[in-house]
C-alpha cells in the first residue's frame, strides 16, 4: 500500500486506493468551478465509483462540473442542490439523498465559508459562518446516518483548517458573539473549524462501535480557491502570505489544488486508519501535531453536539 504526504496528489491517493472507491456510492459536497470539491470529485470518478452525488448550493455550477468530468461508463453522477445556511434546504437535499441511494459508503464535505467581512446570519439566525460550516454538515451527516451504517466501511470526512488552533472555544456558551458585538471574522472562522475537528470526534463516540469512521483533515495553504473570495488582498498581507506586491510568502508552504485535495481521499478510502489513532490528518497522514486540543476534547464535543442538537431539533 503506498505511503503519502505533502505532495500526495489527488490523482495519486485516488489511484492507489482504487479498490476502496470502485463500485462505491459517495458523497461531496461544496463541489464547484475550481474548487476542492471539484478536484475530489475529478480523481474520485476516475475510479469508477457506482454512484458519485455531487453537492452544492448553485445547480449552475453543478451543471459545469459535471460537464468537465470524464465519466466512465457504469458510474452514475447525480447533482444535489444543498444550501447549507439552510436547515430546511439542507433537509431537503438530505431527504433526496435518501431517496436516491441505499447505502453512503463515503460523506467527503469540503464547502464552506471564510472569514466573512462582517457579522451575518443563516436564514435560521445562527452566525453565518458556524452555520454554514458546522451546523447544516451535523445536520446533514445526522439524517443519512443510517445509509451511511448500511455500508462496511462508512466514513464521514470534515474539511478544517490551521486555524482551528487557534480557536476560543468559549463561543459555544455565545454563538452570537453579543449578538455580533464581538465578532470578528477570523477568530469566528477559527471557531468553526474547531467545531469540524469536534464533530468528527463526536461522530465516532456515538457511531464508532456502529462501524462509522470519521476524520477531519487540513487540505493546506491553497490560495486559488473560491473560498478566499472573501477575503481582501491586505488580509493576507497582515496573516504574512503574500508581500507587498502579491507575490505568496516564500516561507508558506503552499499546496497546488491536487495536493490540497488528497488528504480528504486518504482519510475517506484508506481503511487503516482508524478513530483510535486520531481524528484529524495533515499531509496525508493523521496527527495530532498543531491540534487545538480542546478540538480533540469529548467533553467538548458533546458540549457541541448537545448545541447542535438544540438548534436543528436533530437527535442522533
Amino acid at each position: 500500500m503506498a505511503q503519502f504526504g505533502f505532495h500526495t496528489t489527488s490523482d495519486e491517493a485516488a489511484t492507489a486506493l482504487r479498490d476502496a472507491i470502485t463500485g462505491k456510492t459517495i458523497l461531496v459536497t461544496g463541489v464547484s468551478p475550481n474548487s476542492l470539491g471539484s478536484d475530489t470529485a475529478r480523481a474520485i470518478v476516475a475510479q469508477k465509483p457506482a454512484k458519485l452525488l455531487l453537492a452544492s448550493r448553485s445547480a449552475h455550477k453543478l451543471e459545469e462540473v459535471i460537464a468537465s468530468l470524464d465519466i466512465p461508463q457504469g458510474t452514475t453522477v447525480q447533482p444535489i442542490e444543498l444550501d447549507l445556511s439552510s436547515l430546511e434546504a439542507t433537509r431537503k437535499a438530505a431527504a433526496e439523498i435518501r431517496d436516491s441511494v441505499s447505502v453512503l459508503d463515503a460523506v467527503i464535505c469540503t464547502a464552506g465559508v471564510m472569514a466573512t467581512p462582517s457579522y451575518e446570519k443563516s436564514k435560521d439566525g445562527i452566525e453565518l459562518q458556524f452555520a454554514v460550516n458546522h451546523l447544516g454538515h451535523f445536520l446533514l451527516i445526522n439524517l443519512l446516518i443510517e445509509k451511511l451504517l448500511a455500508s462496511e466501511h462508512a466514513t464521514v470526512v470534515m474539511y478544517t483548517s490551521e486555524a482551528q488552533s487557534r480557536a476560543n472555544l468559549d463561543f459555544l456558551d455565545d454563538l452570537s458573539y453579543n449578538e455580533g458585538k464581538a465578532y470578528e471574522k477570523w477568530t469566528a472562522y477559527s471557531n468553526s473549524k474547531a467545531c469540524n475537528v469536534l464533530f468528527a470526534v463526536g461522530l465516532a463516540k456515538r457511531f464508532g462501535e456502529a462501524g462509522l469512521r470519521s476524520f477531519s483533515v487540513d487540505p493546506g495553504v491553497i490560495v486559488s480557491t473560491g473560498l478566499t473570495r472573501s477575503v481582501p488582498m491586505e488580509d493576507f498581507k497582515t496573516l504574512g502570505w503574500v508581500d507587498d506586491n502579491g507575490n505568496l510568502n516564500s516561507a508558506i508552504k503552499a499546496k497546488s489544488l491536487a495536493e490540497g485535495a488528497s488528504t480528504a481521499i486518504i482519510a475517506a478510502f484508506d481503511h487503516r486508519l482508524t478513530n483510535k489513532d486520531g481524528y484529524y490528518l495533515a499531509d496525508g497522514v493523521l496527527t495530532k501535531e498543531g491540534v487545538l486540543p480542546g478540538a480533540l476534547d469529548p467533553a467538548v464535543a458533546d458540549k457541541l453536539w448537545k448545541v447542535s442538537e438544540d438548534l436543528t431539533k436533530q437527535a442522533a
